[in-house]
């Protein structure tokens, strides 16, 4: 059986709890959830493992979550193709999501992981967060509040995101859950 590390992005402090920024953390929660793994604080990372599946929530912050991922994946022999990363993302329209494998995209976390595992090999899970209209600034989108009407689209995107995540660690080919799963932004 393959082993998987699932890493969902956030900031473990409490003002950024139920932010745009932290749906990762969410994401990984709700994985949690599904298939019963519990997580524990270890070091710097929140972590739960069940079946050769890990569950991991950074708490390095944003922007240093490698520092949290190359040890896990290291010390398990988990290969940089069998990590899945939950992230929000700014271009995709809420209820969406994205797969895709590899890449950045300009988010600091996901450069950091790159770079921390010395591979673009990683599955990108991207749970869509554009506004409604243009913003003046993006650190203060995503860093705010979900509304409460919007919880709903995005207990939607959440629900997506944790299928996709199980049908990949379930050894469906990762085209076939990007054919099920991605989808156009509306005009």
């Amino acid at each position: 059986m393959k082993k998987w590390l699932i890493v969902g992005l956030g900031n473990p402090e409490g003002k950024f709890f139920g932010t745009w920024h932290n749906l990762g953390f969410t994401a990984a929660e709700a994985l949690g959830d599904a298939l019963g793994i519990e997580f524990k604080k270890k070091g710097n990372m929140l972590v739960g493992e069940k079946d050769n599946i890990w569950i991991q929530k950074p708490l390095t912050y944003m922007n240093r979550s490698g520092e949290a991922v190359k040890p896990l994946a290291n010390r398990h022999g988990i290969r940089g193709c069998n990590v899945i990363i939950f992230v929000d993302d700014l271009y995709i329209d809420k209820g969406k999501i994205r797969i895709i494998r590899g890449g950045t995209s300009g988010h600091n976390g996901i450069t950091n992981i790159k770079q921390h595992l010395g591979s673009e090999e990683y599955i990108r899970i991207k749970i869509g967060i554009k506004p409604q209209k243009q913003m003046a600034e993006q650190a203060n989108y995503v860093l705010a509040r979900i509304p409460e009407p919007e919880r709903a689209t995005i207990d939607i995107s959440i629900k997506k995101a944790i299928d996709a995540a199980i049908m990949i660690i379930n050894g469906e080919a990762l085209e076939d859950v990007q054919n099920k799963f991605n989808e156009r932004n509306e005009k």
